[in-house]
């Protein structure tokens, strides 16, 4: 095969750059396999009209989890490998030790254990036959029935046998249970893991998963996806058309991209505007030098301002974008204001009023080139595809039922699928969960969502409520006997409307559950009195109150004593328990917790056998 297109090798910050440049600077290559699949998964993304979007490439080992806002990669200066830091400019991605070849195995104390030891291809899981003898990740889907018994269309077959043997040895039986409880302890443990580094890289810095959209690939993203888009609240899932192979795919939805970089240290109340310009002007004339060595024409080059700020004292900076244009007071200051925003987002506060530090001037530069998207597909005649052929499985009622397989290679742009269902196809399996509904796109991207609450009337005639209509059924004349299906669990509206009664504050709740959102107005005085009113009913869980406290803690530790009021205080004639929030920092603190834990569903009833999890 003779190809005439140039070589390219692929960089640890989304880009690519040419082999000679790659034999000046290796250090750009580390990580750079990971850093493919993020950018396949932006270009997925940005095809299916998603610009905001929570990546996660499950392989056999590790899971990789990154950030795309507003269509752009998230880079980090702050990496690591094997402990050393690596100051260079590569895509913020937080890998875990969670794949399908990760070990199960029960600890001293009786849990069970899942990773981060992984059986690895060889001799991989069990079920492959190959020597390997702990149970894994992939024995557990297989003994569940959620993958077929074979690997790429059969051409590797695996042994059921083998796998349930294996989590019967090593799981089970220390445990008393059987092999089916065992194999959903594996995936539930497995999900959590990948479920708190998803809040790692979105909750815990500010940002709310309801705004954006999951993207699960690798060869068992898709099977876990549906899993992790219940646990996260997030309000959809896409799969990309060919999940198994998409670090390969992103290699073709990148661009030229090179980094410069240049110190100089001012404080705010001495900015050099003259010497700040002229630092961008040099960065730009290396940049376009070097687009220009790699034959891209002027209009296929774009170039990026960022600046690095910090406030004066602190040990780490921020990188925020740069205006355009010749730098001058007012340029600096929308700089500024960005670094400040971004501050808040990350930490929760801010402070306008403090001096600020420049460290570091950067330019990103890109050789825009042309990127190769999937065909077309053809357009469904029917909306519902066929299936041809199901299979017994375990999803989410923790007992075998029939399920509809369907051939990912026969969908049509327009079919649409109710879960529970299974979609196969050569380097992947699609799990959707009950009350899940997917959706096929002209690229074969599989778009899932939820499909709202499955109210049933006491004549038992089903309705489909959207879930922004969920306090209208909470406040509204339905029957307290009527039963709503709610995360897959049927309870009545009247257990329902206990729970809603009984949980943080009808105002917050109202106005979180019409708007699906978190960006309701914050009273403090009035979120103080419930939280304290919550926690004295026992409405909240305990987890509230000591993740309040070790943040409290934390505060403490970072900011003086004079800057902090306790979020607990004791009233001294009561007894009781009350709450200080004057200081601007603990509010804001306070706030972003509140806002976290509505997120993450911690506000729960304590009515048996229901979430008030939306």
């Amino acid at each position: 095969i003779q190809i005439k297109s140039p070589l390219y090798i692929m960089k640890s910050n989304g880009g690519i750059f040419p082999p000679e440049e790659a034999s000046r600077f290796g250090a750009y290559m580390a990580l750079s396999g990971p850093a493919a699949g993020m950018s396949g998964a932006a270009f997925i993304g940005e095809l299916s009209g998603h610009k905001n979007l929570i990546t996660i490439d499950m392989g056999g080992t590790s899971a990789d989890i990154a950030l795309v806002l507003d269509g752009k990669l998230q880079v980090s200066t702050e990496a690591r490998i094997n402990k050393q830091p690596l100051a260079l400019p590569i895509i913020d991605i937080h890998t875990i030790g969670a794949g399908g070849g990760s070990i199960a195995s029960i600890a001293d104390n009786g849990a069970i254990l899942v990773g981060p030891e992984s059986a690895g291809a060889n001799p991989g899981p069990a079920s492959y036959n190959k020597g390997g003898v702990f149970p894994t990740v992939t024995d557990a889907n297989l003994v569940l029935g959620r993958i077929p018994p074979h690997l790429l269309g059969g051409s590797v077959k695996l042994d059921v046998e083998a796998a349930s043997n294996s989590i019967k040895e090593f799981v089970a039986k220390p445990l008393g249970t059987n092999i089916v409880e065992a194999s959903l302890g594996i995936i539930k443990i497995v999900n959590e893991t990948m479920h708190g580094a998803l809040k790692l890289m979105s909750v815990e810095r500010g940002l709310d998963p309801a705004d954006f959209v999951l993207a699960a690939f690798g060869g068992a993203g898709p099977v876990h996806g549906g899993d992790l888009m219940r646990l996260l609240s997030v309000n959809s899932l896409i799969i990309p058309r060919y999940p198994g192979i998409l670090c390969a795919n992103g290699l073709l939805a990148t661009d030229l991209k090179y980094d410069f970089m240049i110190t100089k240290l001012q404080r705010s109340d001495n900015f050099n505007f003259k010497l700040m310009d002229e630092a961008f002007n040099e960065l730009n004339n290396k940049a376009n030098k070097r687009l220009a060595l790699d034959n891209i024409v002027p209009q296929k080059r774009k170039i990026v301002r960022l600046a690095d700020f910090r406030y004066s004292g602190q040990g780490t900076e921020l990188s925020v974008s740069f205006p355009r244009g010749a730098v001058s007071q007012q340029t600096t200051l929308e700089a500024i204001n960005n670094f400040h925003k971004l501050h808040k987002q990350l930490y929760t506060f801010s402070d306008p009023t403090a001096p600020v530090e420049l460290v570091n001037l950067r330019v990103q530069a890109f050789g825009l080139l042309d990127h190769i998207a999937p065909p077309l597909i053809e357009t469904a005649k029917e909306v519902e595809p066929i299936s041809k052929k199901s299979r017994s499985a375990v999803i989410d009622q923790e007992i075998f039922e029939k399920v509809k397989v369907f051939d990912r290679a026969e969908l049509c742009y327009g079919h649409i699928i109710n879960g529970p269902a299974i979609i196969d196809q050569l380097d992947s399996t699609t799990l959707l969960l009950r009350n899940q509904e997917l959706s096929v796109d002209q690229s074969m991207t599989l778009d899932a969502n939820f499909m709202g609450l499955q109210v049933l009337n006491p004549s038992n005639k089903a309705e489909i409520i959207d879930p922004t209509q969920i306090k209208t059924i909470l406040t509204g004349e339905q029957d307290d006997k009527a039963k709503v299906i709610l995360n897959g669990k049927e309870v009545s509206v009247g257990q329902l409307r206990a729970a809603y009664n009984k949980s943080v504050a009808d105002r917050m709740v109202g106005k979180h559950l019409d708007k699906r959102n978190l960006t309701f107005s914050f009273d403090v005085d009035y979120a103080s009195d419930e939280l304290h009113k919550s926690i004295k009913e026992g409405a909240i869980t305990v987890d509230l109150l000591n993740y309040l406290q070790y943040a409290q803690t934390s505060l403490k530790a970072s900011q003086s004593a004079s800057e902090l009021v306790d979020f607990f205080t004791f009233d001294e004639e009561t007894g009781e328990q009350k709450y200080e929030l004057n200081n601007p920092i603990v509010i804001a603190k306070f706030e972003q917790l509140f806002l976290s834990y509505f997120a993450q569903g911690v506000f729960r009833e304590r009515v048996p056998g229901i979430q008030l999890n939306i």
